[in-house]
């Protein structure tokens, strides 16, 4: 592994502002990165503007493992900060934990691990071989908002397993929390605003199902993670809107299915129009990803585990609680762990950042994994 190399691609992936529909300038990096060490690559049509960044084994090998970066991020939240800043161990910027961390460390992982291809180094575990890995990598667009970049890519490929670099904070996560995304839309009578009360208020009539819904999910004491957001009404001036819409994020975990929260929602809402008839109000459900949570047994869990042992780090599993690719993934058939530097606490914010030396711990783990996945394979 080499740290100057890591750390020279990961800023400039992380000074190229690339938030979901603008992510060409990193591909267009790491395929510059890949191309420097001989690495041939190829570049996947997502839309007219957009392709993933795809690296297969030689040979025409069909992978036993895929590794799986979204190049994407949000929008910044701070124009005056996006850009990378350093304070010792700490590495700050737009993206460094969501994920171009992870990017970084596997891109630079495979590099290294094919520079050692005639020279295995003594820590590549049992059944593992360096020569002619069955493994693909994947940087894909996209995943910040619709997952455009991964649906893509499994139009055209199956993998039988995978891991995604999230920020987990390196914890391997065989768990996978599930998601549903729904959408309120409320509409009512547009009246001027001196006369209110003559009017229905859409705003007024949502943010009281809003409340109701939030006294339904604190009662549960199931473990699901609620977000309201995104709560908008349309331009009114000086007069009641007649219209207002708000989005809802529930995370659900592994053991709790989708289906039973929807018909809640949507009970919630009929009982709430029964007691209200001025409440005029409809809800879509836009996203819906079952959770999964894999057996700690086999292969793959064990390939993992001995992984982390040859370098040095605990393993500590844990389960991912918020939406990703890996869900699409495992919709497909792929069992997913999710493993990356950095902590989900610190994505999409202000100030994000993540430890340099965990990049650098992220890169040496993916390298032995990639050196031992011959394993995965028997």
């Amino acid at each position: 592994m080499n740290p100057a190399r890591l750390q020279t691609l990961f800023r400039d992936l992380v000074d190229a502002y690339t938030p979901t529909g603008k992510e060409q300038e990193a591909i267009g990096l790491l395929q510059d990165f890949f191309g420097k060490a001989g690495i041939p690559t190829t570049l996947q049509q997502v839309d007219e503007d957009r392709s993933n960044l795809l690296v297969f084994p030689e040979g025409g090998q069909d992978p036993a493992l895929l590794f799986l970066c979204h190049v994407d991020t949000v929008a910044a939240p701070d124009w005056e900060s996006w850009y990378w800043i350093q304070h010792g161990d700490r590495i700050e910027g737009l993206g460094t934990s969501d994920m171009k961390s992870g990017c970084a460390a596997v891109a630079e992982a495979y590099v290294s691990m094919m520079e050692q291809r005639t020279n295995p180094p003594s820590s590549v575990p049992a059944g593992g071989t360096a020569g002619s890995p069955p493994i693909a990598l994947a940087f894909v667009v996209g995943e910040e908002e619709d997952g455009a970049g991964t649906a893509r890519l499994m139009e055209d490929w199956r993998f039988p397993m995978a891991v995604v670099a999230e920020p987990t904070d390196l914890r391997p996560c065989f768990s996978h929390y599930g998601y549903v995304e729904a959408k309120i839309l409320a509409q009512g009578r547009r009246v001027h605003a001196s006369v209110a009360p003559l009017g229905v208020s859409p705003v007024a009539e949502l943010l009281r199902f809003l409340l109701a819904a939030i006294e339904h999910f604190k009662g549960r004491g199931d473990g699901v993670i609620y977000n309201y957001r995104d709560l908008s009404s349309s331009p009114s001036g000086f007069a009641v809107p007649d219209w207002c819409e708000a989005w809802v994020d529930l995370h659900l975990p592994p053991e709790v299915a989708p289906a039973p929260l929807i018909y809640d929602l949507e009970e919630l809402l009929e009982a709430q129009k029964q007691e209200r008839t001025n409440l005029d109000a409809r809800l879509s459900f836009t996203t819906v990803h079952e959770g999964y949570d894999l057996p700690a047994r086999g292969s793959f869990w064990d390939w993992a585990k001995e992984s982390f042992r040859i370098a040095g780090l605990p393993f500590q599993p844990d389960s991912f609680r918020s939406h990703s690719d890996a869900s699409l993934l495992w919709r497909d058939g792929t069992r997913a762990m999710i493993l990356g530097p950095g902590r989900l606490e610190e994505a999409h914010r202000s100030g994000e950042g993540v430890s340099w030396k965990q990049v650098c711990d992220a890169a040496q783990l993916y390298e032995i994994m990639m050196l031992g996945s011959g394993k995965l394979g028997e």
